[in-house]
């Protein structure tokens, strides 16, 4: 599996377990349902963990192209040729 792929699953996942503990906090909250609560925090604190994660791996890639001395697509994830400018 590429580190392409792997960025990508991890934001979505990340970006659909926030939302969704986020929503089960506010009701966990109003229900007094602790259980839920703790378990929408967890959620949360783990979409946080994945998102940092994401990043790094995405700083890595931008540092292994500018050690090649490559330029960087953000939105592809992949390393560039520098073209000579005139």
């Amino acid at each position: 599996m590429s580190i392409l792929a792997l960025t990508v699953n991890v934001w979505v996942i990340a970006l659909t377990v926030a939302p969704v503990s986020m929503v089960a906090l506010v009701y966990g909250m109003k229900k007094k349902l602790s259980w839920l609560s703790v378990g929408a925090v967890i959620g949360l604190l783990l979409s946080v963990l994945l998102l940092i994660l994401s990043q790094y791996t995405d700083y890595k890639k931008f540092e292994q192209c500018l050690m090649r001395g490559e330029g960087y697509s953000p939105f592809s994830g992949l390393c560039v040729k520098s073209g000579q400018r005139d």
